[in-house]
């Protein structure tokens, strides 16, 4: 009769997917749903006087796998798929850590930007997202007129 082994690190990794799930769901309620598709990338924005900047991390995706968009509302979304990249029978993994399947992230950007002008580069396994600030529309004086 074998002994069962108690794997510490087999109760810790369980212990981390309890907390990822609860602050999943704890973001969601915050922040609106948690996305449907399988895993968000990790986002890096910053502004500069002219642009918006966003760098995702997205390793082992080709870029012809990742699809951007901005909405009318000033909504970005990145959405794609990372694919199996070699053929491994699942009963034969040891540890699987990295994400496999479709990724979804929105967010809304600070300010209204020039979607004709935005530049998308992937290098590394980083997309880098350039965002033109939208031109500033100026105020004006509206006349009021008296109906006769």
């Amino acid at each position: 009769m074998a002994l069962a082994r108690w794997d510490p690190f087999r109760e810790l990794l369980q212990i981390q997917r309890r907390l990822d799930r609860l602050m999943t769901e704890m973001m969601g309620e915050m922040f609106g749903p948690a996305p449907a598709e399988g895993w968000a990338p990790p986002i890096d924005m910053y502004e500069t006087d002219n642009e918006i900047v966003v760098r995702a991390q997205v390793p082992g995706v080709r870029p012809e796998d990742i699809e951007v968009q901005v909405t009318d509302n000033n909504t970005l979304i990145i959405r794609g798929e990372r694919k199996e990249t070699a053929e491994v029978k699942t009963e034969r993994y040891i540890r699987r850590e990295g994400w496999i399947g479709r990724f979804y992230r929105e967010i809304t950007l600070p300010t209204p930007v020039d979607v004709n002008r935005a530049q998308a580069t992937y290098e590394y396994g980083v997309l880098t997202l350039r965002l033109p600030k939208a031109a500033a529309v100026p105020g004006r004086k509206i006349q009021v007129q008296v109906k006769a």
